[in-house]
């Protein structure tokens, strides 16, 4: 069934280490179809294309993207989901593994203050080269974080050129039942993050 304008979509990013894994998971309003919209499948494939991309240079090789989920949760939830779990993408860093609980840093922000009105993305598998003298991220980790914070910051357009639709990133309020727009604004941390349930060997959400 193709998205209707105003519809929430959820868009699930699996990724595997060597004895966890980690699921980042973003959210985005329907704001246009061209022809009759675009579907939860090609969805998916269009996420994934764009999602490998930015998110594979952040990683370690010894980690990968494994599965991406696409699914309208707002206003009528659909069990249908869209699925992409082509071929594994690793990192494209040879380097090793930082500590599995160590992630970087990517704020999504609305127009509106507080905490509630922000996202925060906690990027997977950073690796040990992305780590500088001082233990912080260095300058070409954060380029790397900040060409993540453009494509989640901003509209994507999905689907095939027939049946597509263009997405708005938003922060979801789960308990109102609403999101606040993004528009393309975002912040890198310049230091790293922990996960503690990372640590414990567990799916971590962000």
């Amino acid at each position: 069934m193709a998205f209707q304008v105003g519809d929430l979509v959820q868009v699930t990013t699996e990724f595997k280490g060597p004895l966890d894994g980690a699921l980042v998971v973003r959210n985005y309003r329907v704001s246009a179809n061209t022809g009759a919209g675009a579907d939860a499948q090609s969805a998916a494939a269009s996420f994934w294309t764009a999602f490998t991309a930015v998110f594979a240079p952040l990683m370690s090789a010894q980690a990968s993207i494994v599965q991406l989920k696409v699914q309208v949760i707002l206003p009528i939830p659909r069990k249908r989901a869209g699925y992409a779990n082509q071929v594994a993408v690793p990192g494209d860093e040879a380097s090793d593994l930082l500590p599995k609980q160590v992630c970087g840093m990517l704020y999504l922000l609305t127009p509106l203050s507080g905490q509630k009105n922000m996202s925060k993305v906690f990027v997977p598998y950073p690796y040990e080269a992305a780590n500088d003298a001082t233990g912080a991220p260095t300058g070409g980790y954060q380029l790397d974080l900040a060409a993540l914070g453009v494509v989640l910051a901003n509209d994507i357009n999905v689907g095939v050129a027939t049946a597509q639709s263009t997405l708005t990133p938003v922060v979801y309020h789960r308990a109102a039942g609403t999101g606040d727009a993004i528009a393309g604004q975002f912040a890198t941390a310049n230091k790293w993050h922990t996960q503690r349930r990372r640590a414990d060997n567990r799916f971590s959400f962000t």
